[in-house]
């Protein structure tokens, strides 16, 4: 678990699209984004119209609570942290995470047959 932190200081460094995907599938992720203003948490449980977004940027010990417990299949995940539904009209940020949905799998699905 010690991992989760040191990816989510690691990707402060990152200068092109700052993120950490963790997937179960292809349709069911979370992801942080970073940025100089803190964290934003994304995630989908299901289809592309069950897409949500937190309200507010977030910091590292908030994410990795999250990560955590995600990793472990706790639904109290979310803990005290506010999300609001991604509009469907933006299909260009659906699909970047579609696609990055995607890779995760497979990699998780490499690595696990390793």
């Amino acid at each position: 678990m010690a991992d989760v932190n040191k990816a989510l200081l690691d990707i402060q460094n990152v200068k092109q699209y700052p993120v950490i995907i963790l997937a179960h599938n292809k349709t069911n992720y979370l992801q942080t984004i970073y940025s100089k203003e803190g964290y934003v948490l994304k995630y989908q449980c299901g289809s592309v119209e069950d897409r949500f977004i937190s309200k507010d940027n977030l910091n590292i010990d908030k994410i990795s609570k999250a990560f955590k417990l995600y990793l472990q299949s706790n639904i109290l995940w979310k803990g005290g942290i506010e999300f609001e539904k991604i509009n469907k009209t933006k299909p260009a940020s659906f699909r970047l995470g579609y696609i990055a949905g995607s890779i995760a799998v497979k990699i998780s699905k490499f690595f696990k047959h390793k």
